[in-house]
């Protein structure tokens, strides 16, 4: 009975032996996907080395340009006038003189560094043409409206007053006479108040609006070293 067991045991270890476990039969069958796998984290690495490329240039072409009109065929020397590095680090002189302009300030806005400029007024053109609002320009066309029509009336009504006066005054009318020019005075003066009160409206519409609006110009130009700055400023919080 014990050589009986025994040689099925011997039987049995060899075909236990040529059993394959599932875990097995899974790997073999998943070699062709995980070779699948491979190339396709070999196009992602190919991709992504090739996108990095094209930013580490895009990064080099945007830290010479300028930050404002961002044209890189604009020809002209850039500067670091303030704080900021990177990509808002640099721009054109001429370009920061505008937007300062438009912007009505004398210091950059991200850094908070002030420029050395200088504050040039407008001319009443640029007023005149383009810098009114609305209402003030509805209100200068009718005032200029009203200015075309009331003056030829003025200057014909003391005509004829004077005329009228110059008759009565022959024909011995004094008071007619007079009459006729106390009103053509009455109509001069009334007249006057009215040309003057508009005139000095629009003055202070005009000195209000230079006050606000003005061409700036940069005196001196402070081309920053941002690293040094940081390091100075960087040894004296330590030794504080």
């Amino acid at each position: 009975m014990e050589s009986d067991s025994r040689s099925e045991k011997q039987h049995i270890i060899p075909i236990a032996d040529r059993r394959v476990s599932p875990a097995d039969s899974d790997q073999s069958n998943k070699f062709p996907e995980h070779a699948k796998s491979d190339s396709n984290d070999q196009r992602l690495n190919d991709l992504l080395n090739f996108h990095l490329e094209l930013l580490s240039h895009s990064s080099d072409d945007l830290l010479n340009t300028c930050r404002i009109c961002r044209d890189e065929t604009v020809r002209g020397l850039l500067v670091s006038p303030c704080l900021c590095s990177g990509t808002l680090g640099k721009c054109h002189v001429q370009c920061l003189e505008e937007w300062l302009s438009k912007a009505n300030k004398d210091s950059c806005e991200i850094c908070g560094h002030e420029f050395h400029v200088r504050k040039l007024p407008r001319s009443f053109q640029e007023w005149f043409t383009k810098g009114q609002s609305r209402r003030e320009r509805r209100y200068l066309c009718g005032d200029l409206i009203c200015f075309l029509i009331l003056s030829p009336l003025v200057f014909a009504s003391s005509y004829l007053c004077a005329q009228g006066a110059w008759h009565y005054m022959a024909l011995t009318d004094t008071w007619t006479g007079a009459g006729l020019i106390v009103l053509s005075l009455f109509l001069w003066c009334i007249y006057g108040f009215w040309l003057i009160v508009t005139l000095r409206f629009h003055q202070r519409c005009w000195q209000d609006w230079r006050e606000r609006n003005y061409r700036v110009k940069l005196v001196k130009i402070e081309i920053v070293d941002v690293k040094e700055r940081r390091k100075d400023e960087g040894l004296l919080e330590t030794s504080v």
